[in-house]
């Protein structure tokens, strides 16, 4: 693999939310809102790796370092006889260091890729405090982040479609357990004469969240990619 292709997989590691990976939520996402309810959400977060490997091979003195924010809006409705929930999300993306094998990559920074997603819950329980809730989602990525061939950046260069299924299960004394499940199905592109190509990537996320308001909530859980191999 050249030069290039490696600093297109980094690119592909680093970026929250890369269509190359699964779609990362946060505890109580599944919970259901009343039709009507907008909601915008402002994430930020610190992201960084001190290896990377090709092809099972690990590439030494590399290291990246990203920051990024995430606005994200919600609008929940009802659909098929079910609540429903309409969002978008969009990251901004910032890069601290992108280096591969001791040679700094050139980056893009800025917007990345827009994500639109469509949730109904064809499980709602009658006492979310000790009932089971199950969600399920399609997330389309589109790629409108700003992307180059070759460099380190916030956009992926490809569509994704990443379908999702979400369980709350309250346990009750205001304790919950929110598990999620999801795979993205990466469109293969080609770019400078190179097609590009993903393998699906699944991630199993689960928290132990304890609910002590409606505003107010302390969680704890684990996360797990597979796949997504450039």
């Amino acid at each position: 693999m050249t030069l290039t292709r490696a600093a297109l997989g980094l690119s592909a590691l680093m970026t929250l939310a890369a269509p190359a990976w699964a779609i990362d939520v946060a505890p109580g996402d599944y919970a259901i809102a009343p039709a009507g309810t907008n909601i915008g959400l402002l994430y930020w977060q610190h992201q960084s790796a001190g290896s990377f490997e090709i092809n099972g091979a690990e590439v030494p003195a590399s290291r990246a370092a990203v920051d990024v924010g995430v606005l994200r809006g919600l609008h929940y409705t009802e659909a098929f006889g079910m609540p429903a929930l309409i969002q978008a999300v969009l990251p901004v993306v910032s890069f601290d260091t992108a280096r591969l094998g001791g040679v700094d990559q050139p980056t893009r920074q800025g917007f990345g890729d827009l994500t639109l997603g469509f949730s109904v819950w064809p499980v709602q329980p009658d006492n979310p405090e000790t009932g089971t809730t199950l969600g399920l989602t399609a997330f389309l990525t589109a790629p409108t982040g700003n992307y180059a061939f070759g460099e380190v950046s916030a956009g992926s260069g490809g569509w994704v479609l990443t379908p999702q299924v979400g369980l709350v299960q309250g346990l009750g004394g205001g304790l919950y357990l929110d598990a999620v499940l999801d795979v993205a199905l990466s469109a293969d592109h080609t770019e400078a004469g190179t097609r590009v190509s993903r393998s699906p990537a699944g991630q199993a996320q689960a928290y132990l969240r304890k609910q002590f308001g409606q505003a107010t909530a302390v969680s704890f859980g684990v996360s797990s990619q597979r796949g997504g191999k450039v």
